[in-house]
């Protein structure tokens, strides 16, 4: 199980570690200066659904319940498994993201001339390992590694601002209406983090009068409001329309401020330290695939359930989304709709069934 913190921490990295990436492009390639207002605007949606998560998982984050047992007891045990079926493609989706993100980074930016196929396999065998490890352990290293990825979050952001030319994102709502409404919808893949939480409870362990929801809140804010739309501000203050020839924001976002050490460039140390988010976002959306798989057909060992999904994903990603430069775009435009489905659908369909389990609840102890 994992503790108050790791939770609030998990969940922060998941919600940053993806938007930093190849997000950034694709909004300003489509929407012009007006990127970061979309990111902003997903940015504040994704907030309110929190909210709902949290209260939510307040209600049933209990040693006794959690969720399966919740929609299982309330709705029927086809019902509750057919739910984790849709939660664990879910994840398997959101899986592609790091494993994209990973990829663009590694063999077209920093190590060129290395083999993707190895590393990538690499890469896998990684995350399967901290998986079958278990939850704990994911939330551990959330814990560990959450002050090199601060340092690199704050130094990216720091170093980008300094070259940055903020006129170029004016004039603001430049944009028309129906290609804001058109990137919203299409960047669900990559927002809807707070589905974790509904997955989530039951496995955390609250003490008695722990308050999850103002660090929960205040921390997934500083991800996708604060973080993310300013990252993405920057990116297009830097390069204007010419946004279409940089596919990787984090790397473009830096590559100006040439601060060089004995060491090497301090640039290259602070998205390396941002990637550790990427590759814990990774572990931990795998093992929530896979525990959702386990939940739905009742499997007791999630490592080769982990094993398979990663394969799949490690496949997907050598042999199916190598252009690195269309493949993020190609990706949303085939999985959206179905995203959009579970980041807003899911959240509807578990509040009416704890509602309906609350006042069962509450009719037999009366």
């Amino acid at each position: 199980m994992l503790n108050k913190r790791q939770a609030i921490l998990l969940i922060f990295l998941c919600s940053l570690s993806t938007k930093l990436n190849r997000l950034p492009n694709i909004v300003c390639v489509m929407a012009g200066q007006d990127g970061w207002l979309i990111l902003l605007l997903l940015g504040i949606m994704d907030c309110l659904m929190l909210l709902l998560a949290l209260w939510f998982f307040v209600g049933h984050n209990t040693k006794n319940e959690g969720t399966f047992i919740m929609v299982k007891n309330t709705a029927g045990n086809f019902f509750a498994r057919f739910l984790y079926f849709l939660l664990a493609v879910y994840f398997m989706v959101k899986l592609v993201l790091p494993f994209e993100s990973i990829r663009q980074l590694f063999s077209s930016v920093l190590f060129d001339k290395v083999n993707y196929v190895y590393f990538g396999l690499l890469f896998l065998l990684v995350t399967v390992f901290v998986v079958n490890r278990g939850l704990r352990t994911i939330g551990r290293e959330a814990e560990i590694y959450m002050p090199l990825v601060s340092i690199g979050v704050i130094g990216i952001v720091f170093l980008g601002i300094t070259s940055a030319n903020f006129n170029r994102l004016l004039p603001l709502f430049t944009t028309k209406v129906n290609v804001i409404i058109s990137e919203v919808l299409k960047c669900a893949p990559w927002f809807g983090d707070y589905i974790i939480l509904f997955v989530i409870s039951g496995l955390v362990d609250t003490k008695k009068g722990d308050k999850i929801g103002i660090g929960m809140f205040f921390a997934y804010f500083c991800a996708v409001v604060l973080i993310a739309p300013l990252a993405c501000a920057i990116y297009y203050s830097l390069y204007g329309v010419g946004v279409g020839y940089q596919t990787n924001a984090i790397s473009s976002i830096t590559q100006f401020s040439l601060l060089e050490f004995d060491i090497g460039r301090l640039d290259y140390f602070m998205i390396l330290f941002e990637q550790i988010s990427t590759i814990i976002s990774a572990s931990a959306y795998l093992y929530f695939s896979a525990f959702c798989f386990c939940q739905c057909f009742n499997i007791k060992k999630i490592v080769w359930v982990a094993l398979v999904v990663g394969a799949i994903n490690y496949l997907l990603d050598i042999f199916v989304f190598r252009n690195t430069s269309s493949s993020a775009v190609s990706f949303r435009v085939y999985t959206y709709i179905f995203m959009l489905i579970i980041n807003f659908g899911v959240p509807f369909i578990l509040t009416i069934l704890s509602f309906i389990s609350r006042h069962k609840k509450k009719a037999k102890y009366v």
